[in-house]
């Protein structure tokens, strides 16, 4: 992929499994981008799950639908804001240390 400006491949960002990322996409869907907008965006929206179960114990039941509204608005907000032209790997990124996370509390959680 050549970015607008440059003459040489597109080599950033190089993050950590995010140029794969991008590449099983484009063998996926083909060389189209709104496929990879809307696995990002259904990244970001399962990030927003885990996050959910990760602290659904520490929330109070009536906060719950807030918490959980409250991310998705900031969400969907920062997806228009910033991501409707650009391959960010920062969905990728986030999904991967939360979930990261997640394991460890659960890991930690079945040894006590």
């Amino acid at each position: 992929m050549l970015k607008p400006g440059l003459n040489e491949d597109y080599l950033i960002p190089a993050e950590f499994l995010y140029n794969d990322f991008i590449s099983v996409c484009i063998f996926l869907f083909g060389d189209y981008l709104a496929p990879l907008f809307i696995v990002q965006t259904l990244l970001l929206f399962l990030t927003i799950l885990i996050t959910f179960l990760f602290f659904k114990v520490e929330i109070d039941p009536e906060l719950r639908v807030l918490f959980v509204s409250g991310l998705s608005l900031f969400a969907i907000a920062d997806i228009y804001k910033h991501y409707t032209f650009l391959l960010l790997s920062e969905n990728l990124a986030i999904l991967l240390v939360l979930l990261f996370f997640y394991f460890l509390k659960k890991a930690l959680a079945d040894q006590q």
